[in-house]
């Protein structure tokens, strides 16, 4: 399996718009719209790091 490493997580790095979208490449604008179709509605958003632990068991 590929090693693959999880973007944003350094809470250092503010995510501005610039980093997200080098982030999220083509999906971006897709979350610029949603981000639209939220503040519409009247929700607001905060960005905040979380630092989970998953396990990589599997179930047999």
């Amino acid at each position: 399996m590929e090693n693959v490493s999880q973007l944003l997580r350094d809470e250092s790095i503010y995510p501005s718009e610039s980093v997200l979208a080098a982030a999220l490449g083509s999906a971006f604008t897709a979350y610029q719209h949603f981000c639209i179709l939220l503040k519409d509605i009247d929700i607001e958003t905060q960005w905040r790091y979380y630092n989970a632990c998953f396990s990589q068991k599997r179930l047999a």
